[in-house]
This record gives C-alpha cells, structure tokens and sequence, in this order.
C-alpha cells in the first residue's frame, strides 16, 4: 500500500508541480487566468499536504483533510488521462479532410512580436498543404490580432507567410486581425464567411480537442485539424491544454474540490 501511495503521490506531485508552472509563467506574461494561478497553487498545498501525511501520522480532523487530498489528487490524474484519451480519440475520428468552402487558422504567438515562428508555421503549412489539395480551392481566413507585444496582427503576419510559400490565389488568403483569443477568432471569422456548407479549423495538434469544442460553443460546425510539432512542444502544449480546461470550469472545479473536503469531513464525524 506504501509503495501505491508513494507512486501515485509522486506522479501526482509532477502534474501539479507542472500546472503550477505554466499557470505561474502565463501570469507573468499575460497576467491573465489569476484563478487558474491560485487553484494551482492550491493544489501545490494538497500535494505538500498529502506528503506529510504520509510521512507522519495525523489525528482527527487532520486524517480527514489527508483522506480530501489525496481523493482531489485522484480526480486530478483521472481527468488529466481522460483528456489525453479524448485528443487521441478525436484524432482518429478525423484523420481525412473533406472539402471544404473555409478553412480558418487559428493565430499563435510571433515570434519576436513580428515573426511566425515555428509552432505557428505547422499550422499554416498544414492548412495550405490542405487547401492546395483541395478542387474547390477554399478561403483561408488566418485568424488573430495584435498581442500587447506583437507589432502587428498575427492573421496580417500569418497571411505574408501564406503568400510568401505558397502559390494561392491572393483574394482567396484573408486575414481577421481583431480577435484576441480562440473564442473571438471563430467568432469572427465566422463573420467573415457567406453561407459556409465545409469549414475546416487548423491549429496546432495539442489544440485541436479544446479549439473543437470551442467551435461547438459558438455555434461553427466544423472539423478541426492539427499541424504537427515538436514532442517536447507537444506535451508541454497538452499540458496548457488540460489547464485551459480547469479555466474553463474553474466554478465547477472548485465546488468539486469544496464537496470532496466537506464530505470527507462529515465521515469523519458519523
């Protein structure tokens, strides 16, 4: 039992000390998501908590709290592994494109504020590669705005590339450049479009789950496509991923965490 508990704390303390990490770094540059910050941190103390007790013995109300803990660790593991299934569930749902009228790419970061950068370039690359195979030659709306530290609008960015590499008609290539995150990018490009029958959405291939759900929530049907990147890249951005998740149902999340303390706490006392 010792030996479970040791393995399941120390893979625990790795995913959380992970969240941690970014939560932490996107606070720093984006001071966005101070919620997710402070769950995270949170969950920092459970972990440290769940180490002590088993290190030392606890009495009372204390073993209850431990008891809290280490079922909130569970749930955290547990639904880390569901969403990496479903990414990979997704993937081999939809492995072939169909033709499409629109294909939207989903803006990323410029690298040096004025540069596509490497994990932007699969995108596009991937959504041209797409379009160019493609008969009906479909509109390529490259979505993204200005970040604070960009000097231009990632879809202007994105679409230079475009016509830069690739041989595409010009009034086919557009560029949204008011969006400032995934939510707005589909929001408005789907403005953009007149009576779409096939869109295709392109990201990169850890964003491909959330970016299908968030075309879901905005009413955009379409099928959502990755371009491939690094695995240190890839892991890292799944990781952001399953963070982005717990944002998304930060209120959920945390009336879950209260529940399973207070429950904890009741069986203590019966």
């Amino acid at each position: 039992m010792t030996v479970f508990l040791l393995i399941f704390l120390g893979l625990s303390s790795a995913l959380v000390l992970s969240l941690a990490y970014l939560s932490w770094g996107i606070w720093i540059r984006l001071r966005m998501r101070p919620m997710t910050l402070v769950l995270a941190l949170f969950l920092l103390l459970v972990v440290l908590y769940s180490w002590l007790g088993l290190l030392w013995p606890l009495m009372g109300i204390f073993t209850a709290v431990w008891s809290g803990s280490l079922f909130v660790l569970f749930l955290l593991d547990l639904t880390w592994l569901l969403t990496l299934s479903a990414m990979a569930i997704y993937k081999l749902r939809h492995e072939k494109a169909p033709q499409a009228d629109y294909i939207i790419v989903l803006g990323a970061y410029l690298r040096d504020g004025h540069r596509v950068g490497p994990v932007l370039a699969g995108r596009i690359n991937a959504a041209m590669q797409t379009a160019l195979a493609q008969e009906s030659k479909p509109t390529v709306i490259f979505a993204g705005g200005q970040g604070f530290d960009e000097s231009l609008p990632e879809g202007q960015a994105m679409r230079d590339y475009a016509g830069q590499h690739y041989e595409y008609p010009v009034n086919k290539l557009l560029a949204e450049t008011k969006s400032r995150n995934t939510y707005q990018n589909l929001i408005y490009s789907q403005q953009m479009m007149q009576a779409p029958e096939q869109i295709l959405i392109f990201t990169s291939d850890y964003h491909v789950l959330r970016a299908a759900f968030l075309a879901h929530r905005v009413g955009v049907k379409a099928q959502v496509y990755g371009g491939k990147t690094t695995l240190r890249v890839r892991w890292r951005g799944r990781l952001r991923e399953y963070l982005a998740f717990l944002n998304l149902y930060q209120k959920t999340v945390i009336a879950l965490i209260a529940g399973i303390y207070i429950l904890s706490l009741l069986i203590d006392l019966i």
